[in-house]
């Protein structure tokens, strides 16, 4: 019986082990851009970096209705950067364009107040090579 009862409480550690994963820790922005929950909730605390011509995640979320702040930090010596908002990945349509600098430094963009939805962000720099979602809500 406490062979059995062991068994039992392995299959359920390790399921408990597989869902935690997928579950997130809750306000964490992961890199997925699946999902408003997989990006993290919308608290207006924002933080993202430039690391090797690319950005440390592709997937932000930002608070629906309200003004938010992104610190960005470029972590490329000498290139530039930025950190830009359009209402599609066609970038036809700007919502927010930060300042342009080289790193390594931060600045923190002050973000208007945005409608819900799945948005675009990139870095006007590097169109094609930096890329992400942000997910208001």
């Amino acid at each position: 019986m406490q062979g059995r009862n062991i068994g039992s409480w392995t299959v359920l550690v390790i399921t408990a082990a597989l869902l935690v994963p997928a579950c997130g820790d809750g306000g964490a922005q992961t890199g997925s851009s699946e999902s408003g929950a997989a990006c993290g909730r919308g608290s207006g605390r924002i933080e993202v970096s430039a690391i090797g011509i690319k950005f440390d995640r592709d997937c932000l979320a930002g608070p629906a209705g309200r003004p938010f702040r992104i610190t960005f930090t470029n972590g490329d010596v000498g290139i530039p950067h930025n950190l830009a908002i359009y209402s599609d990945p066609s970038a036809s349509e700007l919502l927010f364009r930060g300042d342009q600098f080289r790193g390594p430094n931060t600045t923190i963009y002050r973000v208007p107040a945005l409608p819900a939805g799945t948005l675009f962000f990139r870095c006007d720099t590097h169109p094609s090579q930096m890329t992400g979602a942000l997910i208001v809500g």
